[in-house]
């Protein structure tokens, strides 16, 4: 599983809202998650991700990776079997019926903190960013500078 934002989709400052939206997914043996084509505001979700993928490297069992509109969520979980610990991700939609998973896989931490460190990258190349939007920049560098670390540790 790995985290994919389509550099081209970026739109900053434009349009209905101001803050930076793209198109930004999870793709895994499946396919794409939400959608190849999901729309969200990505310097928020990645400072989130970013966040608790952070908590669960160091120990938590349990994180939840949301979008902005919480409709789509992601639940990143250790398990223990035969003395080996997998790392799993629940890809799951909330409905008026409550939660519904819509599938299950099993991720290398390590390669899921490398995606996500690249489509954090992403937008940072983005000058028009840098310049617009200069404290969700510096969360973003500091988010990245913290995943390249993390992936180093490995």
């Amino acid at each position: 599983m790995e985290v994919y934002l389509d550099p081209e989709s970026i739109q900053i400052g434009s349009g209905y809202y101001p803050l930076p939206m793209g198109n930004i997914y999870f793709v895994d043996d499946v396919g794409a998650f939400p959608d190849y084509d999901y729309l969200d505001f990505v310097s928020i979700v990645l400072v989130w991700w970013t966040n608790e993928l952070m908590s669960f490297a160091w120990g938590a069992k349990t994180v939840k990776l949301r979008f902005v509109d919480e409709h789509y969520y992601i639940h990143l979980i250790h398990e223990q079997e035969a003395n080996e610990e997998k790392c799993k991700a629940v890809l799951g939609e909330m409905t008026l019926g409550g939660n519904q998973v819509l599938r299950e896989c099993e991720f290398d931490m390590n390669q899921f903190a490398k995606s996500l460190a690249m489509a954090v990258n992403t937008i940072l190349r983005a000058e028009n960013f840098i310049r617009d939007f200069p404290e969700e920049a510096a969360q973003l560098q500091l988010a990245h500078g913290r995943l390249r670390q993390l992936v180093r540790k490995k």
